[in-house]
């Protein structure tokens, strides 16, 4: 299937949290898990602080007490509770 036809992945919180900015206190943790097939996708993630950067699901950790996270491309692994929301990102940008 063409990346055009397929719907792309983003956390139920995407469309209202991309629409706010700054620092956000409701919520946290937060809770807007992984995706699916997450393998070889970019994903853009917003923070907690309103930070908005591309990273990838790292599972390396995945069955340690870490749990999955976002390894963001600056090498940072970021933990899923300060992560208000997610989508991916279409493979052409």
């Amino acid at each position: 299937m063409a990346e055009a036809e397929r719907k792309l992945q983003k956390s139920p919180n995407w469309d209202e949290q991309a629409l706010q900015t700054g620092f956000r206190r409701d919520g946290f943790p937060f809770h807007e898990g992984f995706p699916s097939l997450y393998v070889g996708k970019v994903y853009e993630i917003i923070l907690r602080d309103g930070s908005v950067f591309d990273a990838l699901v790292d599972p390396t950790r995945q069955y340690q007490s870490e749990g999955l996270e976002w390894r963001r491309f600056d090498g940072q692994n970021v933990g899923s509770q300060v992560v208000v929301a997610w989508r991916e990102k279409p493979q052409d940008q």
